[in-house]
């Protein structure tokens, strides 16, 4: 971790040759991949169901932590510390599925995803949320690791800028 904070680039190039050793694209599910690395156009979705699920979070499992370095792809990386991993892990153990589904809201489903979301859509999230929730995040709390995240395909329609 103290490498790719001092160096970026280094963590850039390092995550991209993991991703594609690993074969893990926009569409690998949480749970088809390993416990280092996923990637899904499912990370807009989940974000607005666990932030209406948990409003209070203190930090967003998807997009939360501290900016660093450059934009990798389509934003900038973002550090975990270890606390808040384990803050995570711990909320995100006690939110199970179904307040998830409670969270639902078409309308900004349908803004952040690009395109219509109906309820039914929402279990096939169920797989992904349930690694993410109960392997992902206790994994790493429970091997005392910190996170780096980033997003590595866009779901949203825009023109990213050259990095």
């Amino acid at each position: 971790m103290d490498r790719v904070l001092a160096d970026p680039e280094w963590g850039r190039t390092f995550a991209e040759e993991l991703r594609d050793a690993e074969g893990i694209d926009r569409y690998t599910s949480m749970s088809q991949s390993t416990d280092r690395c996923f990637d899904t156009a499912m990370w807009d979705a989940l974000q607005i169901l666990i932030g209406r699920a948990l409003p209070k979070l203190d930090t967003c499992p998807i997009l939360g932590g501290t900016p660093f370095g450059e934009r990798w792809r389509y934003d900038k990386p973002r550090f975990l510390t270890l606390e808040q991993v384990c803050a995570l892990a711990e909320q995100l153990a006690a939110l199970p599925f179904d307040r998830l589904v409670d969270a639902y809201d078409a309308r900004a489903l349908a803004e952040a995803c690009n395109g219509p979301w109906g309820r039914d859509n929402l279990f096939c999230l169920k797989d992904t949320y349930g690694a993410f929730s109960l392997s992902y995040f206790p994994g790493a709390a429970a091997s005392g690791q910190a996170m780096v995240l980033y997003r590595a395909e866009n779901s949203r329609p825009q023109n990213p800028q050259p990095m």
